[in-house]
């Protein structure tokens, strides 16, 4: 059994279950405001995320903000829960300041995953920001002298290796799941229910956060792989991201 913590203030909840590691807050004191037009029960993602215990007026609220609003109240979310877990906190703007670096070093990614749901609006809040990359030596030493002030290092390995790689070594890796000053990186050079970086990146669009542009997995493309995924822990996310695309068509 799932051990879950539910924390409440007047302006946000925070619920999340220890294993597997993943955070709803829902901002926002009710949701009876959060009615929507149905068109049947099985077939409206609106109500099915309802059903699914998702506060709807919580996602169209974040639709309202922009993505660098949505990522920096998802950072300081995140911080409340690390300080709950006595864990140390870090600055709202580390994700911005990520992205800034992969970017101006030349790094050829794109944003998938959990991540990719909070730019798009989602109230959930993840550990880190996933990546699909170009797994090319020179794309991966580019990565790493994005981050080398940071000091990143191997998070699955048991000693924590420092990230330390070469022309030679960048063939022996398929994905890397990093850790840094500034938060998690996890670098895949294949995505379940899509495929390798290159189709990834044909179904991607340009998103500007803060004043860098990057490149995320496009919000279709995005269900699909959680879809294909099927873990205990996507059913919260698709839920979500289908509220949003709905809410977002029924806007435009």
């Amino acid at each position: 059994m799932l051990f879950r913590y539910v924390w409440s203030t007047g302006d946000f909840t925070l619920m999340y279950s220890v294993k597997p590691f993943i955070i709803q807050f829902m901002v926002g004191k009710s949701n009876k405001n959060a009615k929507r037009k149905r068109i049947s029960r099985q077939a409206d993602p609106i109500q099915e995320a309802i059903d699914y215990g998702i506060d709807v007026s919580a996602l169209a609220g974040n639709l309202q903000r922009s993505v660098t609003e949505r990522v920096r109240r998802h950072q300081i979310a995140l911080n409340t829960v690390k300080k709950l877990r006595k864990e140390k906190t870090t600055s709202t703007e580390d994700f911005d300041n990520l992205f800034e670096r992969l970017v101006d070093n030349g790094v050829d990614f794109v944003v998938v995953g959990d991540f990719a749901g909070v730019v798009y609006g989602c109230t959930y809040v993840n550990q880190g920001i996933e990546i699909c990359c170009d797994f090319s030596a020179a794309n991966l030493l580019a990565m790493q002298e994005a981050l080398s002030d940071l000091d990143p290092v191997h998070r699955m390995t048991p000693k924590r290796q420092k990230l330390k790689l070469t022309r030679e070594t960048c063939t022996h890796f398929k994905n890397l799941y990093l850790d840094t000053r500034q938060g998690q990186l996890d670098c895949l050079s294949f995505i379940d229910g899509l495929g390798d970086f290159r189709q990834a990146k044909e179904e991607s669009e340009l998103i500007e956060i803060e004043d860098t542009k990057v490149r995320v997995l496009s919000l279709d493309a995005l269900i699909k792989t959680k879809r294909a995924m099927n873990r205990p822990r996507d059913k919260l996310v698709i839920a979500q991201l289908e509220g949003v695309r709905r809410l977002r068509e029924e806007k435009s």
